[in-house]
């Protein structure tokens, strides 16, 4: 019994942790990092984000560390990215639906790889502010 309690209680505390990695707070804005949450794999590799949300608004978009092609990704970053900011969170959510998916032309699946993350930053951020 002493072993399934121990058990139970390292496993909350294991998920307490890894929560508090995926939103950190910063003054008044909060930061998701899309590593642990979304798997969206671009043309290579996952295509992880840090989202930056102020008061129901993603203010900033910062791509992490990837192994995608650096010059089609840097198509991603500057053509892509910047279109999600200082949105409210509702639109942003409703521009990385499938049906009214914006992509870079020639990085397409880097593209989708970012809406993906992107929604799964929201949708930690709705259940979690």
């Amino acid at each position: 019994m002493k072993k399934y309690i121990c058990c139970v209680v390292l496993s909350v505390l294991s998920m307490t942790v890894m929560a508090d990695d995926v939103m950190t707070k910063s003054g008044d804005t909060l930061i998701v990092n899309t590593t642990s949450l979304c798997d969206a794999k671009g043309y290579k590799s996952p295509t992880p984000l840090n989202v930056y949300f102020v008061k129901n608004k993603v203010v900033k978009v910062v791509a992490l560390k990837n192994m995608e092609t650096r010059k089609y990704f840097a198509k991603v970053k500057s053509g892509l990215l910047p279109k999600f900011e200082n949105k409210k969170v509702e639109k942003v959510k409703k521009m990385t639906r499938p049906q009214s998916l914006d992509v870079v032309t020639g990085a397409t699946l880097s593209s989708r790889a970012v809406n993906s993350n992107i929604a799964a930053a929201i949708d930690y951020y709705n259940a979690h502010k």
